[in-house]
C-alpha cells in the first residue's frame, strides 16, 4: 500500500470522524435547547 492511499485512506476517516462530530454537537445543542 503506498502513502498516497494510505493518506486517502486517512481523509476518509477524518471526514467520517469530523461529520459524526457535527452530528454529536448539534444533538448536545439540542438538548441544551430542551433544557432551558
Amino acid at each position: 500500500m503506498g502513502f498516497k492511499d494510505w493518506l486517502g485512506e486517512q481523509g476518509k476517516n477524518l471526514e467520517a470522524w469530523d461529520e459524526r462530530r457535527q452530528k454529536e454537537n448539534a444533538a448536545r445543542e439540542e438538548v441544551e435547547k430542551a433544557k432551558r
